[in-house]
């Protein structure tokens, strides 16, 4: 089914397979019944969904069923065609234009959603990537708690300019000291072994025969990505990551003057210069590539985002449930670098069997690497026409792009959108399974803005692994403001909004503040270019 908008000034026209009732205002919130914001953000996702958007090869059955109980649109735009201004947008309800720091996509002191609600006494969380203005850190925003952002910023050198840029030395040796310590804590953290989430746990149950034909698709995937259980996985899964360790420790010089030289050679307008290979099937073509599960730009201890969904597990675990709630959780996948090693971690690279086959083998993406096994035309035009860009352009450098070079390719996305998958069923099984807060929270997901295109240049050889699916029909990807970079997966899950409904109605990021401050019953007295969507909010909302 769809629903119809009432936004007439967008001139939408939506026709419904049947009608869900007259769309009506939005009554504020009683404080005693407030409702708990979970916005969860994939960086650079296409419409990569399974179920919600009938993607041709993906697999993600946490999201299908999230999708099966939500509001999926296809209309819905994100605040800027790249991160952070999307990012800063979505925070403050204003267009881009209208940031007092506009060359720096700077928000100055414009409110923010988390402001307004942290002041109403609500407890405000952020994790993930942050490329915000300010520097990632508790006070910013009105944010009480930022977890899972400081070791990816660090170890991948995030760009955190605009955030530093006018800090003193001693203040950035302070912000040092503290990732070093957050760091450090969440390594012991991750050694202690947290109660695992109930979709581990069942994981546990069903690798061990219990449920396993009923269960297999999620479980398959849960068994494989989420921590060791058993002492002795456990015990292999210490060693593949002290071996991994050894080996960075070991090339790592060699890694940086690799990526260094192929930066420097990109800026001179080179195609020619050596690449450091984060990806699983070339033949390497330098020497501090040796070997399959080495080509990552880390030996990341565990599935990427495992970290963020992590520390957003423990602040969920140990807060107060006696305050309402707002969290991002704002994911790094499938931004660049897409690789599987990036995605499931060196060390499950290693113990699945260190090559191509073994590790996209053990993913429901193995058969992909035959010949001829993906229909390009099942893609749509837009994905033909970047493909067919990105095979003119190697062409055109002297570098053609390789027999199964694009399917292997695809496989590597599609493998890291399963880890998302993976990430998001099992933030959710916390959410609604162990403490019983599904039915009191919004929860969006959505991304940052459209897709980046596959690309067969750049410091490294993941760009060409940048397969996202744009909107269906659109021109454009990241970077543009055409449709294709704009237009983003939305799925709304909330108790008044329409579920197993579609909607083409043109929403956007910037509507989220206003429509999350009135649900909240708080008052938004600066201007703001979105507004409340009774889209989202149909008779029955409370």
């Amino acid at each position: 089914t769809c629903v119809c908008c009432d936004n007439s000034e967008f001139n939408v026209t939506v026709r419904c397979s049947s009608t869900v009732g007259m769309l009506v205002p939005i009554l504020a919130t009683p404080a005693s019944t407030r409702p708990n914001f979970m916005l969860i953000l994939g960086d650079d996702l296409g419409f990569d969904l399974a179920a919600a958007y009938d993607h041709p090869l993906s697999v993600t059955p946490h999201l299908d069923r999230l999708a099966r109980s939500s509001l999926v649109s296809t209309g819905h735009h994100a605040g800027g065609a790249t991160c952070a201004p999307s990012r800063a947008a979505l925070m403050t309800g204003r267009n881009t234009m209208a940031f007092p720091n506009e060359r720096n996509n700077g928000i100055g002191e414009l409110p923010t959603v988390t402001d307004l609600l942290k002041h109403q006494g609500y407890e405000t969380g952020h994790f993930g990537k942050w490329h915000l203005e300010k520097a990632a850190a508790v006070g910013a925003y009105g944010m009480q708690t930022v977890g899972g952002a400081g070791s990816r910023r660090r170890r991948k050198g995030h760009r955190q300019e605009l955030s530093l840029a006018n800090l003193t030395a001693a203040e950035r040796a302070r912000l040092k000291e503290q990732a070093d310590e957050a760091e450090q804590e969440a390594r012991r953290k991750e050694e202690e072994a947290p109660a695992p989430t109930p979709l581990c746990a069942r994981a546990v149950a069903a690798d061990r025969g219990a449920d396993r034909a009923r269960l297999w698709p999620a479980m398959f995937q849960a068994a494989l990505l989420c921590p060791p259980a058993s002492a002795e996985a456990r015990r292999r899964h210490a060693e593949a990551v002290e071996a991994a360790e050894a080996a960075d420790a070991r090339d790592g010089k060699e890694l940086k003057a690799a990526a260094k030289a192929a930066k420097a050679a990109k800026a001179a307008g080179n195609r020619s210069r050596e690449k450091v290979h984060y990806t699983l099937g070339a033949t390497p073509s330098t020497k501090t590539t040796p070997s399959f599960c080495s080509r990552a730009p880390t030996s990341k201890r565990s599935p990427r985002d495992s970290d963020v969904v992590g520390a957003a597990v423990a602040w969920l675990r140990a807060r107060a449930g006696s305050r309402p709630f707002y969290a991002n959780v704002w994911l790094h996948a499938p931004h660049a670098p897409v690789s599987l090693v990036e995605a499931v971690g060196r060390p499950l690279c290693e113990m699945l069997g260190g090559t191509a086959a073994s590790v996209l083998g053990a993913t429901p993406f193995g058969h992909l690497l035959a010949p001829r096994a993906v229909d390009w035309s099942a893609f749509g035009r837009p994905m033909g026409v970047k493909l067919a860009a990105a095979r003119r352009a190697a062409a055109d450098g002297g570098h053609p792009i390789r027999e199964g070079g694009l399917e292997q390719a695809l496989a590597e996305y599609l493998a890291t959108v399963w880890v998302v998958d993976f990430q998001i069923g099992n933030l959710l099984s916390v959410l609604d399974d162990e403490l019983g807060l599904g039915a009191q929270t919004f929860v969006v997901v959505s991304a940052d803005h459209g897709p980046e295109r596959p690309w067969p240049f750049g410091v490294t050889d993941a760009e060409l692994n940048n397969m996202g699916l744009a909107a269906a029909g659109a021109s454009g990807d990241k970077h543009t403001i055409l449709e294709g970079g704009l237009l983003v997966p939305f799925l709304l899950r909330w108790r008044g909004a329409p579920a197993g409904t579609s909607t083409a109605c043109a929403t956007s990021h910037l509507d989220l503040l206003p429509t999350i401050a009135e649900l909240a019953g708080v008052g938004v007295s600066s201007p703001t270019d979105g507004r409340p969507q009774r889209l989202w909010l149909p008779r029955g909302a409370a």
